[in-house]
């Protein structure tokens, strides 16, 4: 639950680097979040349907 709070609201510039901004579009983004997700997942062996890690289902 987040309240408004304009003195704590505002951030520095000081330190970022804005030499990179994303050109993509929004379903760009989340289509590219899913596949490294996706990479993750067969990474560590998870399956989409396994709520519990794979050694708990083998006992």
């Amino acid at each position: 639950d987040y309240r408004a709070m304009e003195e704590q609201d505002q951030y520095e510039s000081i330190g970022m680097d804005d030499s990179m901004e994303d050109e993509r579009d929004l379903d760009q983004i989340m289509e590219d979040r899913r596949a490294a997700e996706l990479e993750l997942d067969v990474r560590d062996g998870r399956t989409a349907n396994r709520k519990l890690p794979r050694l708990l289902h083998d006992q």
